[in-house]
């Protein structure tokens, strides 16, 4: 039975591969090559046509995203007027007066904290928009805007900020974004934006009300002038004033206020050291200038402040005090250094206790119990290593 021929392929197929110019051995297959070569132009069209659809769709995304782009910077905009805009501030109570303007016989606290203007309500629907953008498009949007503008927005979280964000949003010298950051009523701005408003004189914006913060931060300032205008309840009690200077280590204003109120005052100068004192204070908080004027006043106080540095692990401060005061009257204060010394080891402060004992001094079985019995293991090993008398009083293991 004859096999039956091979179809001749279509004109335009065998011309296109005649024109290839095969070799003659792959002449006998150009029939079958030609029937492929339809099937071939077919999947490159369909290809074709796909490709042609991706990037369609690809172009209306970016279009998509492109507008979104458009309405947040539109957004942002409106948000950069709103903080940048005056605030509207009523007119019909009388401003007070500023502390460095009016005389000192003049200056008068308000009797009722001035108003305050109503909490910004700011619309922050858009946040969820924002949030759902690419991180790549969000990046973009948060560098065209600076610091401030973003925590008023709201896109930071007042609850993240680090101590250098928080010290930018205090010093902002305009007002009105000042005010702006002061009704957010951020907890860990609230003094830092006080002490800014008194030292910008911003009498308005100063709350009145709380007198122990009024009191906390007046006592930061560097005049005397704006102290005694924010302070005038407290003129009556230097004590009290002097016990927040030395808390805050302010010895420039502290020596101003001394010589203004105490100096003349016996009786107000043995009321600075009653108790522990204001050089306890003082060495309690680790200011150890502070500390050694105060002793300068009533250098028989240096045992008590002494206690105290070493109560805290104030190591700097303890030397300062034992070296100035106490070095060459150690026989007078031998009671007062073993109890400084037993404070030191039941509170865990070794390194105190080692420097005390290099100054030939020694620790008693009380200091030894208390470092036992608050479990600082460190101490109670060294006590009993390098003391012969309170080994015999060492927990047997």
């Amino acid at each position: 039975m004859a096999t039956p021929a091979a179809a001749a392929p279509p004109a335009p197929a065998a011309e296109a591969l005649a024109a290839l110019q095969l070799p003659d051995a792959l002449l006998p297959l150009l029939p079958a090559l030609a029937a492929l070569l339809p099937l071939a132009q077919a999947a490159q069209a369909r290809l074709d046509e796909r490709i042609a659809g991706i990037e369609a769709a690809h172009a209306r995304k970016v279009a998509e995203l492109e507008t979104s782009l458009a309405e947040l910077q539109r957004q942002v905009a409106q948000l950069q007027q709103q903080a940048d805009r005056p605030a509207v501030v009523s007119t019909s109570a009388q401003a007070p007066v500023s502390p460095v303007a009016a005389p000192a016989a003049e200056h008068a606290a308000p009797s009722a904290p001035p108003a305050r203007p109503p909490i910004c309500t700011t619309d922050h629907s858009h946040t969820n928009h924002f949030d759902r953008l690419p991180t790549e498009i969000k990046h973009r949007i948060l560098r065209r805007t600076d610091f401030v503008s973003q925590v008023l927005s709201g896109y930071i979280d007042a609850a993240t900020l680090t101590p250098e964000q928080r010290t930018t949003l205090c010093n902002i010298p305009d007002r009105t974004r000042f005010e702006k950051v002061m009704r957010l009523e951020i907890p860990s701005l609230k003094d830092g934006l006080q002490q800014a408003a008194m030292r910008n004189n911003w009498v308005d914006l100063v709350d009145f009300a709380d007198k122990d913060a009024l009191l906390r931060n007046a006592c930061t300032l560097d005049s005397l002038d704006q102290v005694d205008y924010y302070l005038q309840s407290w003129s009556s009690m230097p004590r009290t004033v002097m016990e927040q200077l030395a808390t805050a280590g302010n010895l420039t204003l502290a020596k101003q206020y001394f010589e203004r109120y105490c100096y003349t005052d016996q009786l107000s100068i043995e009321r600075l050291f009653e108790g522990d004192g204001i050089a306890a204070t003082a060495a309690n908080n680790g200011h150890v200038e502070f500390t050694v004027w105060a002793l300068g006043l009533r250098p028989e106080k240096a045992a008590n402040a002494l206690r105290c540095a070493a109560m805290y692990g104030q190591s700097g401060i303890t030397r300062t005090v034992y070296n100035r005061f106490l070095h060459y009257k150690r026989d007078k204060f031998r009671t007062q250094l073993i109890l400084i010394i037993d404070t030191a080891a039941a509170n865990g402060h070794l390194d105190i206790v080692q420097w005390l004992y290099g100054e030939s001094n020694r620790c008693s079985v009380n200091g030894l119990f208390g470092a036992i019995h608050y479990k600082h293991q460190r101490v109670v090993d060294w006590l009993v290593a390098n003391d012969r008398n309170l080994a015999l009083f060492a927990p047997r293991s």
